[in-house]
């Protein structure tokens, strides 16, 4: 959404777009929630500088760590954007959550290095909120 207005930062764009913005449905605090979300999806975790993240309830901050969390978590999987990864299984082993990408329809030799490399580098967030590293198999 942000990337209209600008690549970089579309994250910051995101949030300000959602928190002006009226959505049929959404209240007010849901609507908040939903910019934080789209604000943490990329590059740096909530801190305590960010007004619209630390005004929030201690409960909707709860309910933003983990769903970003798992956003961060799905555009890894989607890094290239073209939705290599279909059908996914997520199976929990331990201090892991092991994905299993399902690539036969596709006709099983698809390179997911790209995906891989950017789970390492997103799936950071998901390890803390949920105590599981994801792994992508």
């Amino acid at each position: 959404m942000g990337t209209y207005i600008k690549t970089s930062g579309h994250h910051k764009h995101s949030e300000y777009i959602i928190l002006n913005s009226e959505i049929f449905g959404l209240n007010r605090s849901e609507l908040t929630i939903l910019a934080n979300v789209a604000r943490y999806h990329r590059k740096q975790p909530p801190s305590n500088a960010h007004v619209n993240y630390v005004a929030l309830p201690r409960e909707d901050r709860i309910i933003v760590l983990k769903l970003a969390a798992i956003l961060r978590v799905a555009d890894a999987l989607d890094r290239g954007h073209d939705q290599r990864v279909g059908d996914a299984v997520f199976e929990r082993r331990e201090d892991r959550l092991q994905i299993r990408a399902d690539i036969s329809s596709r006709g099983g030799s698809v390179d997911l290095s790209l995906e891989r490399l950017s789970l390492t580098e997103k799936g950071d967030m998901f390890e803390d909120v949920f105590g599981l590293e994801p792994i992508l198999s």
